[in-house]
């Protein structure tokens, strides 16, 4: 988020899962035998880009206010450009998940925090 921008209206919840809980389930795929040939569904926290924007500005110190694309744009855009009609169909499609299933039976792997996943990320890229 070099310039603060959400494409669309930024208020379609979305589910997102730190990287590190999803390599956690993928070690303990690998390790217990018992999980073989089997489908394991995880997920995270369900968040709009809203929320998740203004948690990486926080993050960052960043007080600019952040800006929308419309609907109507991105719309038209979707016809030419296949990563502007993905941030159409994450602005208007139900992308959540109930994640509770899968970490009721996963108790022991941890479950990272967006924020902590995105002060994580920030330390990576900019060396804070």
């Amino acid at each position: 988020m070099a310039k603060p921008v959400v494409f669309g209206r930024g208020e379609n919840p979305i589910n997102f899962i730190a990287v590190r809980d999803v390599a956690a389930i993928v070690e303990k795929a690998v390790i217990d035998p018992g999980l073989r040939g089997e489908v394991l569904e995880v997920g995270g926290t369900n968040l709009t880009f809203n929320q998740l924007s203004s948690m990486l500005l926080e993050v960052r110190c960043d007080t600019r206010a952040v800006r929308h694309l419309p609907l109507a744009v991105l719309r038209i855009a979707a016809r030419f450009d296949r990563r502007t009609r993905a941030s159409f169909v994450m602005d208007t499609v139900d992308m959540t998940f109930d994640a509770a299933t899968a970490r009721a039976r996963f108790k022991e792997v941890p479950i990272t925090h967006p924020r902590t996943a995105v002060e994580a990320s920030h330390l990576l890229c900019c060396g804070v």
